[in-house]
């Protein structure tokens, strides 16, 4: 059974125009919402990925644009906003033709009293199941965005632990086939890479 997957952070247009600094290489007519969605309904429109995952989707874009013109294109979506008065989030797309959503479960990183969980930070869980009959496949999509601070390894360690014990309880602790995508604000070989590649960490890998 194959199927094809992309994960996009779109950059969400009242982020970009808060840190406007972080852009000034960019010419100013690339950095306009209009050019920016119009190149990603371009990309998106041709290679049309069974699976699509999105960070920093504005919650009103996601319903007047991603949503409406990814309809058209034979996909079925959710969305999840951060928390607070932040205005954008995970959305996670798929092609009906070829899944059927058995079960879903939006994520939150900020748990009351907790120190290393009082971020807005989201994740969107799915639980695919391919309209092939296959016996027994079930796909978990995990679609997340981390904290983005490059000091706190803690607090992006705590939201990914409990994006797993997330995943863990959409599928009832058994074994099914994991696609996690999203923005983890990690580098390569950095501790929680390695954490996710052999579920062991070494505490001094992550700055605290």
């Amino acid at each position: 059974f194959k199927f094809s997957v992309a994960s996009y952070n779109v950059l969400s247009q009242n982020l970009l125009e808060t840190n406007k600094y972080l852009y000034k290489k960019c010419h100013p007519k690339h950095l306009s919402w209009q050019f920016r969605k119009n190149l990603l309904k371009e990309e998106l429109s041709y290679y049309q990925p069974d699976i699509i995952c999105m960070q920093e989707v504005h919650k009103n874009e996601f319903s007047r644009f991603f949503l409406p013109e990814l309809q058209k294109l034979g996909y079925f979506g959710l969305y999840k906003k951060r928390t607070s008065d932040k205005e954008d989030g995970c959305a996670t797309f798929f092609k009906h033709d070829k899944f059927l959503c058995m079960s879903s479960k939006p994520m939150e990183f900020h748990c009351k009293g907790v120190e290393v969980l009082n971020r807005d930070n989201v994740g969107l869980l799915m639980l695919l199941k391919p309209v092939e009959k296959l016996k027994d496949f079930r796909l978990c999509v995990a679609n997340t965005h981390l904290l983005f601070n490059p000091k706190r390894g803690d607090v992006k360690l705590a939201q990914l632990m409990t994006l797993m014990a997330g995943i863990d309880d959409l599928t009832d602790g058994e074994e099914q086939a994991v696609v996690l995508c999203g923005d983890f604000n990690s580098q390569p070989r950095s501790g929680l890479y390695d954490f996710l590649l052999s579920g062991r960490l070494d505490c001094k890998d992550v700055a605290i």
